[in-house]
């Protein structure tokens, strides 16, 4: 095995453990922006049912329940965690992509290997 072969299937082995690593987390990671994103929904109806008996109209509730500050950290909190699931998910098809080419690079390799042994006297 060359020098280049036998880079590539170090790298292609580093990135396979670390597509495995992400892969096996971004359950979590999905399950917790689900989870964040029920907890916002929940509780600015909540906050929206709270103004509208009080007499305001849909709007109204909806203009407070966005200014109240517990509502507003509950939908920072899912702002994050539904980034960190896209970030996840940008990553995951990152590393399936340089898999790909590392599969790639080592049948080049290996293909021109053979081409040259062959070739040789």
């Amino acid at each position: 095995m060359t020098a280049a072969v036998s880079e590539a299937v170090r790298h292609l082995g580093v990135v396979s453990k670390n597509y495995e690593k992400l892969a096996s987390d971004y359950q979590e990671i999905a399950i917790a922006a689900a989870e964040a994103e029920a907890d916002y929904r929940k509780e600015k109806a909540k906050a929206m049912l709270v103004a509208m008996s009080d007499g305001a109209s849909a709007a109204k509730a909806e203009a407070l329940a966005n200014g109240d500050d517990r509502i507003a950290e509950i939908c920072r909190q899912y702002k994050i965690t539904a980034a960190l699931a896209d970030s996840a998910r940008a990553k995951l098809t990152q590393l399936r992509e340089q898999v790909a080419v590392g599969r790639s690079m080592m049948v080049a390799e290996r293909e021109s290997d053979r081409i040259h042994a062959a070739s040789a006297p």
